[in-house]
């Protein structure tokens, strides 16, 4: 899947047609973010490693789901 600036929210929607394991937006401010990138729908771990990189941005992965935050711990983001 090539992304040009797409929603969040667009982005884990698309995974999740394809993706065992749901992605979850938990903070609702970062559903409607931009990114951009390209990322192959059968490689999760790759999107999963991209949004580790970001700060202030928190990823749990379960063995049922995978959610995405924001990091209450952070003191700086780079979605704001």
């Amino acid at each position: 899947m090539c992304l040009t600036r797409n929603r969040w929210s667009v982005v884990a929607a698309e995974f999740n047609r394809y993706a065992p394991k749901p992605i979850e937006i938990a903070t609702p401010a970062l559903r409607d973010l931009q990114i951009s990138g390209v990322f192959a729908t059968d490689d999760t771990e790759a999107f999963i490693a991209f949004l580790r990189s970001l700060k202030g941005v928190r990823v749990d992965v379960t063995t049922t789901r995978i959610r995405v935050s924001r990091d209450p711990g952070a003191t700086a983001s780079d979605y704001t």
